[in-house]
């Protein structure tokens, strides 16, 4: 049974893709935005669903975690999906995330394929395509077609229009599978839209 990852929960296990980590190195990443408190309740529910285990002072990933996201033995579009099911990202996050240098061709491939799409972000004044799963992907992965993580990830990009209005094309396409899924009175988790 996959594990049950969040997004936050990414982030954690990244860093414990190469071996244990602890408080320095906790210290020394992005993480520690998050302040103490929220670091130790993110471990703490990591530690209870049996992402993380304690391992020579500090944390280790569990073998479930680790062959979700980096078992090479899982083909890299595999990954990719999984990744990208729980959060949109960029292509270098991407690469960190899944501690694998060569995505671009496998990105195309899932783009073609409609189980992944992009859309321009600005950062830092330059446009950085940013990569999200489908429907499609989801139904891949075994998951159908989820109605309510579309209309979340619609109203997030809705949202940014204002900074990014070429993606309005590609916001309205995905409106319309939604009400054809809608039309179809599926509800919850069930087959991807047409």
């Amino acid at each position: 049974m996959a594990p049950r990852l969040e997004p936050l929960d990414v982030e954690f296990l990244a860093l414990g893709a190469d071996g244990p980590f602890d408080e320095r190195i906790l210290a020394g990443s992005a993480l520690k935005r998050l302040g103490t408190g929220r670091m130790l309740d993110a471990l703490g529910s990591m530690l209870e669903r049996g992402l993380i285990y304690r391992r020579d002072g500090g944390f280790a990933v569990s073998a479930e975690a680790r062959a979700y996201l980096w078992d090479r033995a899982s083909p890299i579009q595999t990954r990719i999906l999984r990744l990208l099911d729980m959060l949109p990202l960029e292509i270098p996050r991407i690469k960190s995330y899944l501690n694998e240098d060569d995505i671009e061709a496998s990105l195309r491939s899932l783009q073609e394929e409609g189980m992944v799409q992009s859309y321009p972000t600005l950062q830092d004044g330059i446009p950085v395509p940013i990569f999200q799963i489908t429907g499609e992907g989801s139904a891949f992965l075994g998951g159908g077609y989820d109605v309510a993580a579309e209309v979340s990830r619609i109203i997030r990009e809705v949202s940014g229009l204002d900074a990014d209005p070429s993606r309005r094309g590609a916001i309205l396409e995905r409106l319309g599978r939604l009400e054809r899924h809608l039309a179809s009175h599926s509800s919850g988790r069930g087959s991807a839209p047409e």
